[in-house]
């Protein structure tokens, strides 16, 4: 399968100046690289909005409802790490097949997905954050 780094894949500047994306980065990885793909394009099917390169995650912005951080270094612990805002409410839907810790800050969740088997679990997770996302109210006072 090769994917298509041109359509559909946000860009941005990596190191030398070249222009690096989600995709290529997902499409380094042996066997998540599909999974991956998906999910991103999952994620863009919710709402607009593109991935941006910020330290070694790709936020999706402006939203902020999911990032991905893509390990893909060592074949034998390649991983994709999903940080979703939401809170304790996305453990409503959690999985046995994929474990929700607690992120960087208190009201993200993350998980590590590492094998294909936990594709359905990571899109119900993503849809959680993005329906606890757009029901939060707008403006700040």
């Amino acid at each position: 399968m090769s994917l298509d780094t041109k359509k559909g894949g946000p860009h941005a500047r990596g190191r030398g100046g070249s222009m690096k994306n989600l995709y290529e980065d997902l499409g380094k990885m042996s066997k998540l690289a599909s999974v991956g793909t998906a999910l991103a394009q999952f994620v863009e099917s919710l709402t607009d909005g593109e991935f941006k390169l910020e330290s070694r995650e790709w936020v999706y912005r402006p939203h902020n409802f999911v990032t991905f951080r893509v390990q893909s270094k060592r074949r034998k612990s390649e991983k994709i790490v999903l940080s979703l805002s939401g809170g304790t409410a996305l453990h409503s839907v959690e999985s046995p097949h994929l474990k929700l810790w607690r992120g960087r800050y208190p009201t993200y969740r993350s998980c590590d997905i590492s094998i294909p088997r936990q594709l359905a679990a990571a899109a119900q997770y993503i849809e959680k954050a993005f329906e606890l996302y757009r029901s939060r109210p707008r403006g700040r006072t």
